[in-house]
């Protein structure tokens, strides 16, 4: 009985320190300038190639 309970206590550390290394890495991220543009095609037949 005890074997199986320090599994599960190795396999609970493994789980945090796998959540502590993923939330490091995400708050690691470089973050820039989130702008997006956007254009609205309108067809002009007056111009040529449109």
């Amino acid at each position: 009985m005890l074997r199986g309970s320090t599994s599960v206590c190795r396999s609970l550390e493994l789980v945090t320190q796998a959540a502590r290394y993923a939330s490091a890495a995400t708050a690691a991220a470089p973050t820039g300038k989130r702008i997006k543009t956007f254009e609205i095609y309108r067809f002009n037949p007056e111009e040529p190639g449109a």
